[in-house]
């Protein structure tokens, strides 16, 4: 998925604020997935795409992350980046996180 297409897909829910790029391997799919995801209780999810074999997952996030944040700057948003070792795991879609990179947004009370 190239920059606009990421950028457009956020763009289709302007009422949730998505804050962190994470990759996931689920149950059934044959290759670890990536999302972004908002920091609600519970946390909305939105699929981006399955990583394909040999892909690095770091450079993946760090690429994802980055636009993460140029969306959310060309919106006015601020960023306050969190500690890597922050514990998100409570809520976690079924499977196992294998890699996040979180890039919080300010809390947002309105939906």
């Amino acid at each position: 998925m190239d920059k606009e297409h990421f950028l457009t897909r956020l763009a289709q829910w302007p009422k949730i604020h998505f804050s962190e790029v994470c990759i996931t391997v689920c149950g059934g799919s044959p290759s670890p997935e990536l999302y972004v995801r908002d920091r609600a209780d519970p946390p909305c999810w939105l699929f981006i795409r399955r990583l394909v074999a040999g892909e690095n997952s770091d450079s993946v996030l760090a690429r994802y992350s980055q636009w993460l944040v140029e969306f959310h700057r060309e919106r006015g948003n601020d960023f306050c980046l969190l500690s890597p070792h922050d514990d998100l795991s409570s809520n976690e879609p079924a499977g196992e996180q294998t890699a996040l990179s979180p890039t919080p947004l300010p809390l947002v009370t309105e939906r």
